[in-house]
């Protein structure tokens, strides 16, 4: 054992002792993940709320406010070596939470597959903080990481060191709407061992979604001055978790305060999600009831709540119940603050309901778990914000999804992968209709899947859905039934999101030496399209000879993309 920590130690001291270059995120010009409000001004580029908040919260809110609860960094790089050294304005811990809880950092790392991996790393505590992590792995490919910073200290200054030489650039956010979380001092992050453990972190990682948090210790109290900047931030759901402070009030109190928040919030965004989660208990109540009665009252007065709204006709209304949470008996810290094994509990209780909310399934099938991709070649994350930029501003009335078969067509100029080989047949055929090509390279079904879980079918209608995927995890040797059933995924998937939009659906592309094989893919997609009653099309038979082999005239020399002749013989199939 001695060894293995010598051989350790020599490890980190190689690695920590190469040439660092440093990066900012505030010089830098990177915008923070996680802040409300986020195009107004800070007077700390790391405060969760803007200045112009101040005045319209009491000074314990603006206090919690300036701490960096849910809020992290985003970068890519290949280093083999992390440091972060930050600087914070408070004490770094509490009586029941450690440093690295209260005033620590965590990071994530994700490969360009979307497998993510937790960081360990070495840390030391002074009036500088410095966070180690080395020697990192590396494939050959930039990682993406996410840095979560402290949700109990306020951050002042903050550099990011990695090897001289290697790739480096910071992520800002995308148009994504987040889900805001607003709550007590559970939701701000006591008591998890280290930020990456609070139950909203754990939600935003595993639904890879914006998230919010607006947690205040001993402040939820669903005050107006909070409950504006949710209103002022668009939002995919919204979470109320106040009841752990708001039960303090009387039973018709909390029933006011509630339908109040709702009223409020459905008054600036009418459509949105809202969650009215109850009193998680005192897991130890058993043996302390007069706890267990003063959790209970204000869940009853949560459901009278809930309940009423339901009656005046609010709908998109779901309750999280305290039997869902189903907090552990030895799940908190001190009765109430959930440990680490507490708040995977909550996590999943909440997991489990926003799935079934934002229609985010999961299958057991790998083509049926929405994930992301990362090529050094091709910045998969960026593509995905152009897509969202872009029917921001445009709404389209056409939208083709598909891989990068679908993206050098035409349509959209990408400057993350400029090459476009059919365009004159692609605006032929559109003349100049509201067409978005939603193509991105190397995708796979499950790959589409995340990008319709977020946000790339929302926001508008369309009047016409074009879909043309499958042929990557063909090359993935994934099995017929796991594409077939991965496209089933994706049909319900769109189809809960556009629900008024005719939905085509087309086989996969005939490509050289597999041409029976998708040929009898393509009857189980057929089959999978009439079950779900939406159209299917089979365009790639047009680039077939009379031989079923593909026609090399129409294909580059891959065997797989086609040229201009190839687009030109399939488009007006294709768009009919």
């Amino acid at each position: 054992m001695k060894k293995i920590f010598v051989l350790l130690f020599i490890l980190s001291s190689t690695f920590c002792g190469a040439q660092t270059r440093w990066y900012n995120p505030k010089t830098e010009g990177a915008i923070l993940h996680g802040q409300a409000m986020q195009d107004e001004a800070r007077s700390n580029y790391y405060h969760r709320l803007p200045d112009t908040v101040k005045n319209s919260v009491r000074d314990a809110v603006w206090n919690l406010s300036r701490n960096t609860a849910g809020v992290s960094i985003k970068f890519n790089t290949n280093s083999k070596q992390i440091v972060v050294k930050y600087v914070v304005s408070e004490g770094h811990s509490m009586q029941h939470m450690p440093t690295t809880g209260k005033s620590g950092l965590d990071l994530y790392a994700t490969n360009n597959n979307g497998t993510r991996e937790w960081c360990a790393a070495r840390h030391s505590f002074g009036d500088t903080i410095t966070y180690s992590y080395a020697p990192l792995y590396y494939n050959g490919s930039d990682f993406k990481y996410e840095l979560d910073l402290p949700p109990y200290n306020t951050v002042t200054y903050l550099k990011i060191g990695v090897d001289e030489g290697s790739n480096f650039k910071f992520v800002n956010p995308s148009a994504e709407l987040p889900i805001i979380t607003y709550g007590t001092s559970i939701t701000q992050g006591a008591c998890a061992s280290r930020p990456g453990m609070i139950w909203t972190s754990i939600i935003r990682r595993e639904l890879e979604t914006p998230l919010i948090n607006l947690g205040f210790s001993g402040n939820g109290l669903l005050e107006s001055g909070i409950l504006n900047v949710i209103k002022s931030t668009p939002a995919k759901l919204i979470i109320l978790d106040c009841l752990p402070n708001v039960y303090r009030y009387d039973n018709p109190k909390i029933i006011e305060l509630t339908i109040n928040a709702v009223k409020e919030i459905r008054e600036a965004q009418p459509n949105v999600p809202i969650i009215l989660t109850d009193h998680l208990g005192y897991p130890h109540s058993t043996m302390v009831r007069a706890l267990a009665n003063r959790a209970e009252l204000s869940n009853k007065a949560n459901l009278e709540a809930y309940k009423e709204l339901l009656d005046m006709g609010y709908l998109n209304l779901y309750h999280l119940t305290y039997d869902d949470i189903a907090m552990p008996n030895d799940g908190t810290v001190e009765g109430i603050h959930p440990s680490d094994y507490g708040m995977r509990a909550y996590a999943d209780a909440y997991i489990s309901l926003i799935r079934e909310v934002l229609n985010m399934s999961k299958g057991e099938l790998s083509t049926q778990q929405a994930v992301t991709q990362q090529r050094d070649s091709y910045n998969w994350l960026e593509r995905h914000a152009e897509i969202l930029s872009t029917i921001k501003q445009t709404p389209p009335k056409t939208v083709v999804i598909g891989n990068s078969i679908m993206h050098q067509w035409g349509g959209v100029k990408s400057n993350n992968y400029p090459c476009m080989t059919g365009l004159d047949s692609w605006n032929k055929e559109n003349n100049g209709d509201a067409v978005v090509n939603m193509g991105a390279g190397w995708d796979k079904i499950e790959n589409v899947l995340w990008r319709v879980q977020h946000g790339i079918l929302d926001g508008y209608n369309a009047d016409k859905i074009i879909v043309a995927i499958g042929v990557n995890n063909l090359n993935n040797s994934d099995t017929p039934n796991e594409i077939s059933e991965g496209i089933r995924t994706l049909i319900q998937a769109i189809k809960y999101r556009q629900p008024k939009a005719e939905l085509k659906i087309c086989g996969i592309f005939p490509m050289r030496s597999a041409e029976k094989t998708v040929k009898d893919i393509n009857k189980l997609i057929k089959k999978v399209a009439k079950e779900e009653r939406v159209t299917f099309e089979d365009p790639g038979k047009l680039l077939l000879t009379n031989k079923n082999k593909i026609d090399i005239t129409l294909f580059k020399g891959d065997g797989l993309h086609l040229n201009e002749s190839g687009y030109n013989r399939i488009a007006k199939e294709f768009f009919k």
